[in-house]
């Protein structure tokens, strides 16, 4: 196995949100060119009520041009902790305060073009808190909550529903019943 060498690194495009860079690497088989992507740390939160509601939320994605039901989640900012920043996208997006985060695991959003790691964290939160999130009023892209029964989430996996790759990790790591039928119909 070989191991990869920088041998330069060259902005390629950047703003608030990204860096884009190309690299020349070198390893046993050559040089070559390698784009690798920076952008902050995430967070996602799994948060349920104790009767097997989550909270999702329909974002609008630009890139796609569709809406896409999604955990909330968000960036970390600089200097802050996962922690602070599950429970800051959580109010920000939602409203829901005080929801007992814990964190669930961490993974790779995507390591063959970044380093940018996911924290998963999972909450709980009463059906009437859940119920009073109201995305909408807070960020023009995010449009109304959505309460799904955890059971329903293999379904809505597999009718195209879910298809956000950080939701569908987070909502793995957070122990949401997902594997139930996923191989399809008449299986």
């Amino acid at each position: 196995m070989s191991k990869f060498k920088r041998v330069s690194r060259k902005v390629a495009y950047e703003n608030q949100w990204i860096s884009v860079f190309e690299d020349v690497i070198k390893r046993a088989e050559g040089e070559g060119i390698y784009a690798v992507v920076k952008r902050p740390d995430a967070v996602t939160i799994c948060v349920s009520s104790p009767s097997g509601l989550i909270l999702m939320l329909n974002s609008f994605r630009y890139p796609t041009g569709e809406w896409s039901l999604e955990l909330p989640m968000g960036a970390i900012d600089a200097g802050e902790t996962p922690e602070a920043a599950a429970a800051r996208e959580l109010r920000e997006e939602t409203g829901v305060v005080d929801a007992g985060l814990t964190l669930a695991g961490c993974f790779y959003a995507l390591p063959g073009l970044s380093d940018q790691r996911v924290y998963v964290f999972t909450a709980s939160a009463a059906e009437e808190s859940l119920r009073s999130a109201d995305p909408a009023a807070r960020e023009e892209d995010l449009g109304r909550a959505a309460y799904i029964p955890e059971l329903e989430i293999s379904d809505l996996i597999k009718q195209g529903h879910i298809t956000d790759s950080l939701t569908l990790c987070s909502l793995f790591f957070s122990g949401v019943h997902i594997a139930r039928n996923l191989s399809g119909p008449g299986s």
